[in-house]
């Protein structure tokens, strides 16, 4: 898919998809004027006009019937209030679009976008591609629609606290942001604050001492450099610490059956106490296949599967439960496991 960089200014009615439904209800492409790298199309009253520039535009009786689209430019009452760069769409496939007066056809012609706010409160929506949404100050609202969608904060100079499940974001240039249908977001380098949705997100840290927490579905949580802590809940996760000291909760078992990257010397793993009992961490066996001493509840460490479990019974049938399998490097000590 084409990468496409969206910039909108603040203004009123700035909104990209307002103005292509506006032009797109009413084109009059009849009057469209241009050259071989240019043609505009005016709503009918002449105050949205949309200009699309491309390589060797034809046309008959001035109807632009073939050629490149490389981007678009969008004027409200004559001020760029829009501009797309980087297309490859056909002439032919954006004429039938503004014909059929599909404003989400439209859209989906421009492929994976990269989107940028300016300074202030935007309204940016991306195509159905896998887009990227470039964090900037303002009370944004992000709509990412269908594929898989990202907000990047990695340019920020101030940490940012981003939930998903709650849609909302706040401080640095994620003070209040709202998310829509938006998978992943990578933060600042700063420490900072990322919560999921319930589906399958990814989380990026970066520097600083961050917190991520998947919540349900499949996430990859990565932490980067710094001392993060990371709970990916339930579904089955992928976690990565990254350097530094960090911490890999579990508030229930439930929340097990994930993959760690790699597990430091200076890493730990933090349960609730609730989940496993008081004095668990009491009971500890590794090796090969590891076996516990008795029918208290224990934790095994396999060192050949590198598989952290704990086991309910003991060395009674039934009741272990998996907490991660380390993928890399590393391995789980009994002073690792810290209850809370």
């Amino acid at each position: 898919m084409t990468t496409t960089y969206l910039a909108i200014k603040t203004t009123a009615d700035s909104d990209f998809l307002a103005l292509a439904t506006a032009i797109v209800a009413g084109p009059n492409l009849a009057a469209a004027t241009g050259t071989d790298t240019f043609f505009r199309v005016p709503d009918n009253d002449g105050s949205r006009v949309a200009t699309f520039f491309g390589n060797n535009i034809q046309y008959s009786h001035g109807v632009p019937i073939s050629g490149e689209i490389t981007s678009i430019s969008l004027k409200l009452n004559s001020e760029t209030v829009a501009t797309l760069t980087g297309l490859h769409a056909q002439v032919t496939d954006v004429r039938d679009a503004l014909f059929s007066g599909d404003v989400t056809n439209l859209v989906d012609l421009l492929g994976d976008m990269k989107v940028k706010g300016n300074i202030g409160a935007d309204v940016l929506h991306s195509g159905d591609g896998n887009d990227t949404f470039f964090g900037s100050a303002g009370a944004d609202s992000l709509f990412g629609h269908k594929g898989t969608d990202t907000v990047d904060y990695h340019l920020g100079d101030t940490k940012v606290f981003v939930n998903l499940q709650a849609g909302t974001g706040h401080f640095g240039d994620a003070e209040g942001d709202t998310y829509n249908s938006i998978e992943n977001i990578k933060g600042t380098n700063l420490g900072d604050h990322l919560t999921g949705d319930g589906h399958g997100n990814k989380l990026q840290g970066l520097d600083g001492n961050d917190s991520l927490v998947g919540n349900g579905g499949h996430d990859v949580l990565i932490g980067g450099t710094g001392n993060d802590s990371l709970r990916g809940g339930t579904g089955g996760d992928d976690l990565n610490g990254g350097g530094g000291a960090d911490k890999y909760i579990y508030n229930s078992l439930a929340e097990g059956g994930d993959t760690v990257l790699n597990f430091d010397n200076l890493d730990k793993v933090k349960i609730k106490e609730s989940a496993v009992g008081a004095g668990a961490n009491d009971h500890f066996v590794s090796g090969i296949d590891p076996i516990a001493a008795d029918n208290q509840g224990t934790f095994l460490y396999d060192t050949d599967a590198k598989t952290l479990v704990w086991d309910d019974n003991g060395n009674l049938d039934g009741g272990q439960h998996l907490l991660f399998t380390i993928s890399g490097g590393g391995a789980v000590h009994q002073n690792d496991i810290i209850l809370v």
